[in-house]
């Protein structure tokens, strides 16, 4: 075979959180495996802090080789300038560590582990033969070959927005990206800042509004401001938005240590598997921007697929059917948490301040609810949970109601995402698919009556 002909194990397009952790823990098993990023070496990675919930890192195989990390506790509180109204919740342990100091120590294991990396290459499409994904095009026309192709490249997905599954070509629309504006900000005076709440050590607050999510931080005297803004609900921009909580806060330098804006695409989970295709991370749209804690939806969704690739690898069998596991692994563990967690954001966001702070205030938006949404899990409603909010919401009926009957509805795209097909048929699935399109639609319109 010519070396323009050589094929890989695995291609890997993108040198992100995902991407530089997959291709390690392929490459330390022999795979041949290659990864292409358009970005210079050293412009791989953003130099910030990332956390981890410490239970999902101990779960991976995959990051125990790495040791620059730092066990920490922190306190989650959940506090809304727009309603005047707060949470505080259970203290959880996290890892954390530098995000580009991890991608730069998985790149160079896995070179040493005999992966390839071609930096400054540019990949345009996906190879394909028939339904069949067999390689990849550079912006200059090359071709490379693979058996698995990995989509790793975030939310360009470069690859992913070319293999939208079924041929049904479902495009992305513009409301389907937020802004996001991440900013640190030195504590000039040790001051209560945010309204009187005082960060005490490692705590870790979570402001919610109707506009945005922000994460805001203690670290050496610091403040980490990370930003979402969705473009439906208003036209201010994320960093905007940080301004103003920044310049409401004494104390706090305005000229930030270092910053850093993108675009994020907030939209349920598609189809991460296809025929000798996979997709991941913020590519396979698998982060929350409830909890903006995206590092662990994409952890748990590494861990699937490096052992399902592993798996269809070693059996010489790369299918639809081998690769199908992923697919369904990560709904059953996460997707269909995620899918509902995104309806159940867009419902209270249909709701006026007064109303949403009726819902916190009297308890049919619960602390313990919070805390499992902040971990990335949906609390399921139940007909006793059901009464119980009903009774709690008595003095306000009707807004009770439209909760009540927008919860039930989420109910169903929860229950419809258990319903996936375990075994790839493509009517079966092609059914599921639609109806999961059309719960979505009918949600979408129920919240904007």
């Amino acid at each position: 075979m010519s070396k323009k002909e050589e094929q890989y194990d695995v291609i890997i397009v993108g040198t992100g959180f995902t991407g530089a952790t997959l291709a390690f823990s392929l490459a330390i098993t022999g795979k041949k495996v290659i990864v292409f990023d358009k970005k210079k070496r050293e412009e791989i990675g953003q130099d910030q802090i990332i956390y981890l919930d410490k239970k999902i890192f101990n779960s991976s195989k995959l990051l125990q080789t790495y040791k620059d990390i730092e066990n920490v506790v922190r306190k989650t509180f959940f506090y809304s300038s727009d309603l005047n109204f707060s949470i505080s919740l259970q203290k959880r342990e996290y890892v954390r560590f530098n995000l580009k100091e991890y991608i730069n120590y998985m790149v160079e294991s896995a070179i040493k582990a005999g992966a390839k990396f071609n930096f400054e290459t540019e990949i345009t499409d996906p190879v394909g033969r028939g339904q069949w994904v067999i390689g990849v095009k550079t912006k200059e026309g090359k071709i490379v070959n693979g058996k698995i192709i990995v989509d790793c490249s975030g939310t360009e997905r470069i690859l992913t927005k070319n293999i939208e599954i079924l041929d049904l070509n479902i495009k992305i629309s513009s409301k389907e990206y937020v802004d996001t504006f991440y900013s640190r900000n030195k504590i000039e005076k040790s001051e209560k800042i945010l309204n009187q709440i005082q960060l005490e050590g490692d705590s870790f607050y979570c402001l919610f509004d109707r506009e945005f999510v922000t994460n805001v931080e203690k670290e050496n005297n610091t403040l980490s401001f990370f930003t979402v803004v969705n473009k439906n609900l208003t036209k201010r921009k994320a960093k905007a938005v940080t301004n103003e909580i920044i310049n409401r806060s004494k104390g706090i330098n305005l000229s930030p240590i270092n910053s850093f804006s993108e675009k994020v695409v907030v939209r349920r989970p598609i189809t991460l598997a296809w025929y000798g295709f996979l997709s991941i991370g913020e590519a396979a749209f698998q982060t929350n921007p409830f909890t903006v804690e995206g590092k662990n939806l994409s952890l748990i969704a590494l861990n699937i697929l490096s052992e399902v690739i592993l798996d269809a690898l070693q059996k010489k069998e790369v299918s639809i059917y081998r690769l199908w596991k992923y697919h369904v692994e990560f709904f059953k563990i996460a997707g269909r948490h995620l899918a509902a967690l995104e309806a159940f954001r867009s419902l209270i966001l249909s709701f006026d301040k007064e109303k949403l702070y009726f819902l916190f205030s009297k308890g049919l938006i619960s602390k313990a609810e919070i805390h499992r949404m902040f971990l990335n899990k949906y609390p399921k409603q139940t007909f006793f949970d059901f009464l119980v909010k009903f009774f709690k919401g008595l003095t306000d009926i009707k807004t009770t109601y439209r909760f009540l009957k927008g919860l039930r509805k989420i109910n169903y795209i929860f229950n419809h995402y258990t319903k996936i097909p375990k075994e790839y048929d493509p009517k079966p699935y092609h059914d599921w698919y639609i109806k999961q399109l059309y719960l979505f639609k009918v949600f979408k319109k129920y919240c904007q009556n």
